[in-house]
């Protein structure tokens, strides 16, 4: 299997944003379970590559479009002390004459591999089920710099292959390397990307 498919195209973003709606990893869990949230789709977008995805987010959080070419969009939320939480949207197409193994443990593997040697320091990883469609995740932190900063991201991914496509949400906290919430924080909006993730609809698979 050709590594392009895997290619996780890991970006750390450091937001300055006009939202003012500020909260935390239980006020989102309220707000989202109590019906206030928004609903998202990619149709039209011709950064979805034909697909038609859903979700719904916390009304707390902003949605944009991405700046990269394969980045669909980009959902934005804040935590209590200001820092930007955010899940990244790509999608990209695999290539014919590339196949998917169905393996779960190769694929597994074959992600891990990844991860290390673009530079991430992989953490665990898994499989599960969204929408009934088989899904892999896997956590990871990832150092960059920027403009004399060394920043630490830390990764939650999920990973799907649907439609001849391959899809990818990236749940990103993120900071300065000697930012010591940075864990605390990630493990506190684990339920969040959770509930966000579970209202991931395939809108053309129901056609």
């Amino acid at each position: 299997m050709k590594k392009c498919i895997f290619s996780l195209n890991i970006f750390l973003i450091i937001t300055i944003s006009n939202v003012i709606l500020y909260g935390s990893a239980i006020n989102d869990i309220k707000l989202f379970t109590q019906g206030k949230r928004v609903t998202y789709s990619t149709k039209n977008n011709p950064k979805a590559k034909g697909l038609e995805i859903s979700l719904e987010y916390p009304i707390s959080w902003k949605a944009e479009e991405g700046q990269r070419p394969n980045i669909v969009q980009k959902f934005t939320g804040f935590d209590d002390l200001k820092n930007p939480v955010q899940i990244l949207l790509l999608i990209k197409d695999i290539p014919i004459n590339e196949k998917i193994p169905q393996n779960k443990r190769e694929i597994l593997n074959t992600i891990k591999d990844i991860v290390n040697t673009s530079g991430g320091s992989y953490i665990e990883s898994g499989s599960t089920k969204i929408e009934n469609e088989d899904a892999y995740w896997v956590i990871f932190n990832q150092i960059t710099e920027r403009a004399n900063l060394r920043l630490r991201a830390k990764i939650l991914m999920y990973i799907f292959f649907y439609n001849n496509k391959y899809i990818h949400f990236q749940c990103i906290i993120g900071g300065i390397t000697s930012d010591s919430t940075i864990d605390k924080r990630f493990k506190d909006y684990i339920p969040v990307f959770q509930l966000i993730m579970n209202s991931i609809i395939f809108t053309d698979k129901w056609r």
